[in-house]
């Protein structure tokens, strides 16, 4: 069955995928910190606490949330400027990951404008989604590709309802056989959601096609369901404007597409799907079993290297004028990775076929959008330059990463202190709820003592309940019990006055040990190599990230910084592209803060 998201995500965040309206930031509003090229304002420094997880002590003081926030952004600044310095704009990986950025933005523009303008909804549009929203249905499917045989099941449970469970559970796949929970707007067919709520308790569905697989649903029950009380995002409208923008752009590239076609290059197709198909075999063979296989951005940088430029240069999407090559695909691949199931591997030459007409289509989209100018769009710059900073940041700290070299007998040394130390101790995960006032913790633990469950209370707190594993944090909390570790599940902790603020914690997880560490060395040897590497590579970060502030000039505005005002629930936001895609809202910022502290002590101060 085809869902519109993945809804597996919610670990210690909100994940929500929104259809976000980008941009240009204008050059208003305060600036909270500058460098020499260059500031940070308000509204960017917002975007970044808003849109993206935050780091794992948050609301542990909320103006020393920001500037940990600020002082990881000011980082990502001033390395990529001195990667801009040392001539990494020029590197092969980074300008294809950029072009595939550039296109997608131009496409999202072109969709703004051609699409987004011509989407009306009615009263009674919202009304029916908002009824459906209110309500979640359980069922039960039977899934046939071929119409034939699907036909020959309806007939069976038409004429015999009561076999309907028995021919769903002799089906292979293990999720077509479980309860299927579905949520307004998980189907990508509004049609067949909408025939769904329309269905009783018990009934039995029509075979309906999705485009791809026929299905028959039972509906086995109805239940309320209450959205998030503090739903800033509007998720179900947004989903609703995502099915209708998408109906009426499927129309709109039907009329721009229809009558083209592009032809590919068989000898560097099928080279390049004998290559990647050889991966995939490989990656199978030392990994049994059903689970579904992932073609990396690792994966076709291999294959790059063992291309060379000669072959990469090869065009295998062949347009008229300027032909995708090799490495366009590769640059495709590696942004987007690709998924096989392993029973697929034999018909690769299938899949792959199915990827390139995939960026085909996006590039005719784009090409339109070129023919229109759009890639001169401020919003197109803007979004690119953002994205840009964020992988040069990435790429020359990599570099440090790839210039350290250790021994087998340090990392074994590392593999043996790690084990005695307490980071291979027990475990321990903490929902936590934070409150204003001593009088709002002395009635929540009248509540709780008097045998009300912890859980009761946690979507009224919902703003500052959050998970943690983080040592820091429960630092906190070992400031009340020394013996933090030997708490036992369902354990209170607290409260603990923070700033402000005054916590309560529950254990709600113990965890006995790290298995990466209870594992053989050799098997782990690679894993612990990388953490050997980024443990050494941390105060090189930090005095290096100091020197480049002091290179550049970093003053901090204070004052604004204080004022600034951001909503206080962590989420992962994603942006809708138009016409299909989507990408985070904003790039992840890679927490580099702890230079703040030194350099506070010498920054200067904005007026």
């Amino acid at each position: 069955m085809k869902y519109s998201r993945i809804n597996n995500c919610f670990i210690n965040c909100f994940f929500i995928i929104v259809l976000f309206a980008s941009g240009v930031l204008k050059c208003q509003g305060k600036i909270v910190a500058s460098y020499k090229g260059g500031a940070i304002l308000e509204s960017e420094l917002k975007k970044r606490l808003e849109y993206s997880p935050s780091v794992e002590d948050f609301a542990f003081g909320r103006d020393s949330m920001k500037l940990q926030v600020l002082s990881s952004v000011i980082a990502e600044r001033i390395w990529a400027q001195e990667a801009s310095a040392l001539g990494y704009d020029a590197d092969p990986h980074l300008t294809g990951y950029i072009e595939i950025l550039r296109k997608m933005f131009v496409r999202d523009v072109l969709f703004k404008k051609m699409i987004a303008p011509n989407i009306i909804l009615s009263p009674a549009d919202y009304a029916q989604a908002e009824w459906e929203n209110a309500r979640v249905l359980s069922t039960l499917i039977i899934s046939e590709k071929d119409s034939e045989k699907i036909a020959d099941k309806y007939k069976l449970v038409k004429d015999a309802p009561q076999q309907f469970d028995s021919i769903c559970m002799a089906q292979k796949d293990q999720k077509a056989k479980s309860v299927n929970v579905i949520h307004f707007g998980d189907l990508m067919s509004e049609s067949i959601e909408n025939y769904l709520y329309a269905m009783y308790p018990g009934q039995i569905s029509i075979p309906l096609f999705d485009g791809e697989n026929w299905h028959i649903f039972k509906l086995l029950k109805e239940d309320p369901y209450t959205p998030p009380a503090k739903d800033p995002m509007d998720i179900w409208k947004n989903r609703l404007k995502e099915r209708r923008t998408k109906d009426y752009g499927e129309k709109y590239l039907d009329s721009l597409l229809q009558k083209v076609k592009i032809q590919f290059d068989n000898p560097e197709f099928s080279f390049l799907s004998h290559k990647l198909e050889n991966v995939l075999a490989l990656k199978n063979a030392g990994k049994p079993g059903d689970s579904t296989l992932y073609i990396t951005e690792r994966d076709c940088n291999e294959l790059m290297k063992q291309f060379g430029n000669e072959e990469l240069s090869k065009p295998i999407i062949l347009f008229k004028e300027n032909p995708l090559t090799v490495r366009n695909v590769f640059d495709y691949i590696s942004f987007h990775g690709m998924a096989v199931l392993p029973e697929k591997i034999p018909y690769f030459a299938t899949v792959l076929a199915h990827e390139l007409k995939k960026i085909t289509r996006e590039e005719l989209i784009y090409r339109e959008g070129i023919k229109q100018h759009l890639d001169y769009d401020k919003s197109v710059g803007y979004d690119v330059k953002e994205w840009k900073t964020n992988a040069l940041a990435q790429i020359v700290r990599n570099r440090y990463m790839d210039s350290i070299s250790v021994t087998d007998a340090q990392v074994n040394k590392f593999y043996q202190d790690i084990n005695r130390s307490q980071e291979a101790a027990a475990k321990i995960r903490i929902s936590i709820m934070g409150f204003s006032t001593l009088n709002e913790v002395a009635a929540m633990l009248d509540s709780l003592h008097a045998g009300q469950p912890f859980e009761k209370y946690e979507d009224k707190h919902k703003q500052s309940v959050f998970i943690t594993t983080s040592p820091m944090l429960l630092s906190y909390f070992s400031r009340l019990s020394t013996d933090l570790e030997n708490k036992k599940y369902g354990d209170l902790i607290g409260p603990v006055k923070i700033d402000s603020m005054y916590y309560i914690g529950k254990v709600i997880q113990k965890k006995e040990a790290d298995s990466l560490f209870l594992k053989p060395f050799e098997q782990v040897k690679d894993e612990l190599t990388l953490a050997y590497k980024a443990r050494m590579l941390h105060n090189t970060y930090k005095e290096k990230t100091l020197e480049l502030a002091k290179k550049y000039e970093v003053k901090v505005n204070q004052e604004v910084l204080s004022s600034i005002k951001y909503t206080t629930i962590p989420m992962f936001v994603y942006r809708f592209i138009g016409f299909g895609g989507q990408i985070a809202a904003v790039p992840y910022v890679t927490p580099m803060y702890e230079w703040m502290k030194e350099y506070k002590k010498q920054a200067l101060q904005l007026p």
